[in-house]
């Protein structure tokens, strides 16, 4: 116990009482020590000016009740209180207890002897108070630690007892699910879940309630959240038990991990990975085509050539042409899936494209259709191929006139453009980097799609037109935006019209490339030049050889490019006509050689299906003049007379 002496402050107006309280503690032996004032404001100041362990005054003081000397709680200074009366009454004593006194004494000779053992008495009460109120204050002190701690928390994080009763929500929640603390807590957390995972979440409490098995809990399972506003979102529950509560119930705290990012990451990656093998597959096969293209449309060529004067012959030498033209533009189409940049890229002005497309646009979507154009002032520019943009543009209003077909008013399709600046969380949202981009967005007021059908049409040959559609159309869209390093957003909903927003890097005129000069002596061609054509593809060789010698050039040919190797080492060669992709040695390959120990030699290259993205140290200047196939005579002599030249 403690026997450190006390200073007591006694308020008291009449003397004779004092005496006594004083008399009675020196006679039990008390070392305390008692100082006295003799009203209310003189007792209120020398509180505030010193140190005091107990209080005891008289109820009826002159000016005003000895209840006021109750110190607040809100007070550094905290002391007990004794009242005094000379007058018992209930009324005073319930009053004294209710204000905050811990004793209520009536004055008389029995009181004043008794006053040692009641100072001690209350005393030890005061202490135990304080113990408690120390005790408590560490807990509040210890739970909004914990607070602080959960509200710092980037997951969401919920407590729940075993009935499935919300016993604490972190800010972090709190954003996540869009309720605030005092409108979800003490409901179920079935609220924060669509059916059937509130349901199934219930299951696993209640098995683990029955078998106390943590594996029962289903730890870090994949669910559906469901926000205030009733949309869904993929997140992903940690549960773990906590100890049980004052009513001996079991706890658990839910850790909730917002999937939706990780999702859109995965999909980004999973359709980038599709278009991906889809697009070695057509390039494997377009190289193969396009050589075989490049026969038919040569030697139909030629026909046409020689059977002006037979009509029926050249006819069907113009229809043997027009099949392998779209046979080309067809194979041209399933390459876009293969390639890593537009071929005709340029600085292009999207405003200005649009205006020269309007009309184009509004007669194909019809009368019927409103066409609403939105440009924004001072566009970016941005790089890219226009007639890609333009395809692109078609498609997708295309898609949008056949949506709205039903409707007898108001189908509209508007088209709008902006200058944007992506940053944070934005920009990682599309799979871009934080820079500024031209946006185009195209809406419609048409049936829109469900989630199912969104999720699908950007895969190829997905369709929703049955047999009057390809499946082509949107995912060359998508494989010519991720061309451009831009991105695709498309919000729709079933009744609400569908809009695509597209982005596209706002391009620097600074970053253009570099004229790469020509390193070899301009030599005029005469026509008269003995070139080397080299092609695995027999056929395509031979047709080639062939033009080039009813021109009066010299030609040799090769297979590969060993055996073109060997055909140099023996004769003079002005210039080298190859393809790129073939066994053994690839057209850079070769050229690269070619280039370091026959300096004097031109050098052309050709092919159906550009892998230059999978060979590394490639001649720039080589890939940007390159003639694609299947090619025609005039491309042919006039790529191969500019090389010369």
């Amino acid at each position: 116990m403690d026997t450190k002496p006390l200073t007591i402050l006694l308020v008291e107006d009449n003397t004779a009482h004092t005496e006594l309280i004083h008399r009675a503690l020196e006679s039990s032996g008390s070392k305390d020590e008692l100082r006295i004032c003799n009203n209310l404001a003189e007792g209120k100041r020398y509180i505030q000016s010193n140190s005091i362990d107990l209080v005891i005054a008289d109820y009826n003081l002159p000016d005003g009740l000895g209840t006021e000397l109750i110190s607040p709680s809100s007070s550094n200074k905290r002391y007990p209180l004794i009242l005094m009366t000379s007058f018992g009454d209930e009324n005073i004593a319930a009053d004294a207890i209710k204000s905050g006194a811990l004793d209520y004494v009536v004055k008389s000779p029995e009181a004043f002897e008794a006053l040692p053992s009641i100072i001690e008495r209350v005393m030890r009460e005061w202490r135990h108070i304080a113990a408690n109120v120390a005790a408590q204050q560490a807990l509040l002190l210890k739970e909004r630690e914990q607070e602080e701690i959960l509200n710092s928390m980037i997951d969401a994080v919920i407590s729940i007892d075993e009935g499935g009763a919300i016993l604490s929500f972190n800010m972090a929640a709190e954003n996540l699910f869009g309720y605030t603390y005092s409108e979800i807590i003490g409901k179920n957390v079935s609220q924060l879940m669509p059916n059937p995972f509130a349901d199934t979440h219930d299951g696993y409490l209640q098995r683990y309630m029955q078998t106390g098995e943590a594996r029962m809990l289903g730890l870090g399972r994949e669910v559906e959240g469901r926000h205030k506003n009733k949309k869904t979102f993929p997140m992903r529950l940690f549960i773990a038990t906590l100890p049980l509560s004052s009513e001996s119930r079991q706890r658990f705290i839910v850790s909730c991990v917002d999937l939706t990012y990780i999702k859109q990451q995965e999909e980004q990656l999973r359709r980038s990975q599709k278009m991906e093998a889809l697009g070695k597959l057509t390039g494997g096969i377009a190289h193969d085509y396009n050589n075989m293209l490049g026969v038919i449309l040569g030697y139909a060529e030629l026909l046409i050539s020689h059977t002006a004067d037979q009509p029926n012959l050249l006819d069907y030498a113009n229809k043997i042409h027009d099949a392998g033209k779209r046979g080309a533009k067809l194979t041209n189409k399933l390459l876009s899936y293969s390639r890593k940049q537009s071929p005709e890229a340029t600085q292009l002005d999207i405003n200005a494209l649009l205006q020269e497309q309007q009309d184009m646009l509004q007669k194909t979507l019809t009368v019927r259709i409103k066409l609403k154009i939105d440009l924004a002032n001072e566009i970016w520019p941005i790089w890219l191929d226009s007639n890609d943009l333009i395809d692109t543009i078609l498609n997708i209003s295309i898609n949008a006139m056949h949506a709205m077909h039903d409707m007898e008013s108001g189908a509209q399709l508007t088209i709008q453009t902006r200058n944007l600046s992506l940053k944070g969380p934005d920009a990682l949202s599309l799979g871009l980097d934080t820079d500024d981009y031209v946006q185009l967005s195209l809406r419609d007021t048409g049936s829109g799609m469900n989630v199912s059908t969104k999720e699908k049409i950007f895969d190829p040959f997905f369709t929703t037109k049955q047999e009057k559609g390809t499946g082509l159309g949107l995912s060359q869209v998508g494989a010519f935006v991720s061309r451009v390093k831009g991105a695709i957003k498309v919000y729709s909903e079933l009744g609400t019209g569908s809009t695509f927003v597209l982005y596209f890097p706002r391009y620097n005129p600074t970053d253009n490339e570099k004229t790469i000069e020509p390193d070899v002596e301009i030599v005029p061609a005469s026509g008269q030049e003995t070139l080397l054509v080299v092609d695995d593809e027999a056929s395509l060789r031979e047709f080639a050889a062939e033009i080039l010698s009813l021109q009066g050039y010299s030609i040799l040919s090769a297979e590969n490019g060993p055996e073109a190797l060997e055909i140099l080492k023996h004769n003079h060669v002005d210039l080298l006509f190859s393809d790129v992709v073939m066994p053994e040695m690839n057209g850079y390959q070769l050229a690269a050689i070619v280039k370091m120990q026959y300096p004097a030699v031109r050098i052309q290259l050709t092919s159906g299906f550009n892998t230059e993205d999978k060979i590394p140290d490639i001649d720039n200047h080589l890939h940007q003049n390159i003639l694609n196939k299947p090619y025609s005579v005039k491309m042919l002599l006039e790529k191969i007379k500019k090389s010369l030249n």
